[in-house]
Protein backbone atom coordinates (compact mmCIF):
# COMPACT_ATOMS: atom_id res chain seq x y z
CA UNK A 1 0.00 0.00 0.00
CA UNK A 2 1.54 3.30 -0.81
CA UNK A 3 1.83 5.99 1.44
CA UNK A 4 -0.88 8.65 -0.22
CA UNK A 5 -3.59 5.52 -0.32
CA UNK A 6 -2.79 4.90 3.59
CA UNK A 7 -2.70 8.73 4.49
CA UNK A 8 -5.91 8.93 3.20
CA UNK A 9 -7.40 5.99 4.89
CA UNK A 10 -6.42 7.39 7.77
CA UNK A 11 -7.87 10.70 7.29
CA UNK A 12 -10.83 9.11 6.51
CA UNK A 13 -10.90 7.22 10.28
CA UNK A 14 -10.21 10.31 11.89
CA UNK A 15 -12.73 12.22 10.03
CA UNK A 16 -14.73 9.58 11.25
CA UNK A 17 -13.69 10.02 14.94
CA UNK A 18 -14.30 13.70 14.77
CA UNK A 19 -17.96 12.51 13.54
CA UNK A 20 -18.59 10.04 16.06
CA UNK A 21 -17.07 12.63 19.02
CA UNK A 22 -19.57 15.48 17.83
CA UNK A 23 -22.74 12.81 18.10
CA UNK A 24 -21.55 11.76 21.30
CA UNK A 25 -21.90 14.71 22.85
CA UNK A 26 -25.72 15.09 22.56
CA UNK A 27 -26.19 17.01 25.84
CA UNK A 28 -28.14 20.01 25.36
CA UNK A 29 -27.78 23.39 26.82
CA UNK A 30 -30.83 22.89 28.82
CA UNK A 31 -29.13 19.66 30.13
CA UNK A 32 -26.24 21.51 31.03
CA UNK A 33 -27.92 23.83 32.47
CA UNK A 34 -30.10 21.97 34.39
CA UNK A 35 -26.76 20.09 35.77
CA UNK A 36 -25.01 22.87 36.57
CA UNK A 37 -27.67 24.23 38.52
CA UNK A 38 -27.93 20.82 40.90
CA UNK A 39 -24.59 20.32 41.07
CA UNK A 40 -23.72 24.29 42.00
CA UNK A 41 -26.75 25.01 44.03
CA UNK A 42 -27.42 28.18 41.19
CA UNK A 43 -30.16 30.32 41.78
CA UNK A 44 -33.17 31.10 39.15
CA UNK A 45 -31.62 34.25 38.39
CA UNK A 46 -27.76 32.12 38.05
CA UNK A 47 -29.06 29.56 35.99
CA UNK A 48 -31.09 32.34 33.37
CA UNK A 49 -27.53 34.26 33.41
CA UNK A 50 -25.51 30.76 32.53
CA UNK A 51 -28.07 30.02 29.67
CA UNK A 52 -27.13 31.73 26.71
CA UNK A 53 -23.52 31.92 27.61
CA UNK A 54 -23.79 27.83 27.84
CA UNK A 55 -26.11 28.16 24.23
CA UNK A 56 -23.35 30.68 22.13
CA UNK A 57 -20.61 27.70 23.81
CA UNK A 58 -22.21 24.67 22.31
CA UNK A 59 -23.49 26.53 19.16
CA UNK A 60 -19.77 27.58 18.54
CA UNK A 61 -17.78 24.24 19.53
CA UNK A 62 -21.00 22.09 17.23
CA UNK A 63 -19.91 24.60 14.12
CA UNK A 64 -16.09 23.99 14.69
CA UNK A 65 -16.76 19.83 15.33
CA UNK A 66 -18.89 20.01 12.28
CA UNK A 67 -16.33 22.21 10.19
CA UNK A 68 -13.37 19.78 11.08
CA UNK A 69 -16.11 16.70 9.92
CA UNK A 70 -14.93 18.01 6.18
CA UNK A 71 -11.32 17.65 6.21
CA UNK A 72 -9.63 14.96 5.27
CA UNK A 73 -6.98 15.42 7.72
CA UNK A 74 -7.68 16.46 11.28
CA UNK A 75 -4.83 19.16 12.84
CA UNK A 76 -5.66 17.78 16.43
CA UNK A 77 -3.36 20.42 17.82
CA UNK A 78 -5.47 22.91 15.76
CA UNK A 79 -8.42 21.23 17.40
CA UNK A 80 -7.81 21.19 20.84
CA UNK A 81 -6.27 24.77 20.97
CA UNK A 82 -9.23 26.14 18.98
CA UNK A 83 -11.61 24.32 21.59
CA UNK A 84 -9.47 25.34 24.50
CA UNK A 85 -9.93 29.08 23.50
CA UNK A 86 -12.97 28.76 23.08
CA UNK A 87 -13.93 26.88 26.92
CA UNK A 88 -11.38 29.88 28.27
CA UNK A 89 -14.06 32.80 26.93
CA UNK A 90 -17.10 30.97 28.00
CA UNK A 91 -15.29 30.53 31.51
CA UNK A 92 -14.29 34.20 31.61
CA UNK A 93 -18.10 34.77 30.99
CA UNK A 94 -19.72 32.23 33.53
CA UNK A 95 -17.09 33.82 35.92
CA UNK A 96 -19.05 37.06 36.10
CA UNK A 97 -21.96 35.39 37.09
CA UNK A 98 -21.10 32.55 39.68
CA UNK A 99 -19.60 32.76 42.62
CA UNK A 100 -15.71 32.24 43.06
CA UNK A 101 -16.35 28.76 44.80
CA UNK A 102 -19.28 27.95 42.16
CA UNK A 103 -16.50 28.55 39.54
CA UNK A 104 -13.77 26.43 41.27
CA UNK A 105 -16.10 23.94 41.13
CA UNK A 106 -17.09 23.51 37.60
CA UNK A 107 -13.92 24.16 36.65
CA UNK A 108 -12.77 20.87 38.83
CA UNK A 109 -15.64 18.80 37.34
CA UNK A 110 -15.29 19.95 33.97
CA UNK A 111 -11.47 19.29 34.11
CA UNK A 112 -12.21 15.81 35.66
CA UNK A 113 -14.88 14.96 32.96
CA UNK A 114 -12.53 15.35 30.52
CA UNK A 115 -9.72 13.61 31.69
CA UNK A 116 -11.99 10.89 32.44
CA UNK A 117 -13.01 10.58 28.75
CA UNK A 118 -9.49 11.39 27.35
CA UNK A 119 -9.17 10.92 23.69
CA UNK A 120 -13.27 11.49 23.40
CA UNK A 121 -14.32 14.26 25.46
CA UNK A 122 -13.24 18.08 25.06
CA UNK A 123 -10.04 19.41 25.79
CA UNK A 124 -8.91 20.47 29.49
CA UNK A 125 -8.08 23.53 30.79
CA UNK A 126 -4.56 22.94 32.57
CA UNK A 127 -3.30 25.27 35.50
CA UNK A 128 -5.59 26.74 37.92
CA UNK A 129 -8.03 29.58 37.69
CA UNK A 130 -8.48 32.91 39.72
CA UNK A 131 -11.44 34.87 39.81
CA UNK A 132 -11.40 38.66 40.13
CA UNK A 133 -14.22 41.09 39.76
CA UNK A 134 -13.66 41.67 35.89
CA UNK A 135 -13.88 37.93 35.49
CA UNK A 136 -11.34 34.80 35.56
CA UNK A 137 -7.49 34.91 34.90
CA UNK A 138 -6.17 31.54 33.64
CA UNK A 139 -2.65 30.24 35.10
CA UNK A 140 -1.71 27.79 32.08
Amino acid sequence: MNIQLAGSILGVFLVLGVSVYAQDMTLNAEDSVRRMTTELNMTDAQADAVRPIIKEYMSKRDAILQEMQGDLIVNHAVLKSTLEALRRDEYLKLSKTLSEDQMKRWVRKENLRASLNKGGGESQIEGGTTLTPEGAKFNF
